[in-house]
């Protein structure tokens, strides 16, 4: 059975690197997942973590391949609330990366957005500054001005323009994912340095937004579905059980 899982899953890897927009993909990751899920429930595929974190793998680079959906219909999201529950969700799966997440306080921001988007936008800041940098405390937060506002990711160390401006132009890695969520809502993909650390922001146009906003999943629902995008972005980091 293992053996079938393997190939199962070389067969999806060789479709994304035949073309990453394989529409095939999704229903096929769909059902391996389901498959993976009886088999740990009934004790009958002993190394499930090694293929979920494989299959997570491919599932996060086919996320982050597609465009940000302009279809997805924009509402009313508290960004800030949002930021505070990845902040403890991420910061849980970080453990054995001796790396540590913070919120930083702020008042609430609100956004006219794509939340599904902006989540998986904000999710591939996160982990590449886990996987990315050396220091051991990241920041995650919120601001806004009169023309904008932003969720931003900060850390410690020197992040190059050039390797900015570069991944910018990787079609389907994850900043490139957050620069074009950001254009989606017409607003950009900033670096900002000092000489110790380094923040990356996605900025949104301002908009008037009504209230009360849309009630967003949240981290126990996160931490409780092995699936979620918060495990599928760090696969690489922790994986979980099915």
């Amino acid at each position: 059975m293992k053996q079938d899982f393997s190939h199962r899953l070389q067969t999806m890897q060789a479709a994304f690197a035949a073309d990453p927009h394989n529409a095939y993909l999704r229903s096929a990751l769909q059902d391996y997942f389901d498959d993976l899920r009886v088999c740990a429930q009934e004790n009958l595929q002993p190394p499930v973590g090694e293929l979920t974190r494989a299959a997570l793998s491919l599932l996060r680079k086919f996320r982050n391949a597609q465009p940000p959906n302009a279809e997805e219909a924009a509402v009313t999201v508290d960004l800030t609330a949002m930021c505070e529950d990845l902040a403890f969700a991420c910061d849980l799966l970080c453990d054995r990366r001796n790396r540590r997440i913070y919120c930083t306080d702020a008042e609430a921001v609100f956004s006219v957005c794509r939340p599904r988007a902006v989540l998986w936008a904000v999710l591939n800041l996160l982990t590449n500054a886990v996987q990315h940098t050396d220091g051991r405390y990241i920041f995650i937060g919120t601001s806004e001005t009169e023309q904008h506002v932003r969720v931003f990711v900060s850390c410690e160390g020197n992040f190059p323009i050039s390797a900015f401006q570069s991944a910018l132009a990787h079609t389907g890695g994850g900043l490139w994912y957050a620069a074009e969520t950001a254009e989606l809502h017409g607003g950009q993909l900033l670096l900002a340095q000092t000489p110790a650390h380094n923040t990356v922001s996605v900025t949104l146009p301002r908009k008037a937004y009504t209230l009360p906003c849309i009630v967003e999943t949240d981290f126990t629902d996160w931490l409780a579905d092995s699936l979620s995008p918060v495990y599928t972005a760090f696969c690489e980091i922790c994986t979980p059980r099915l």
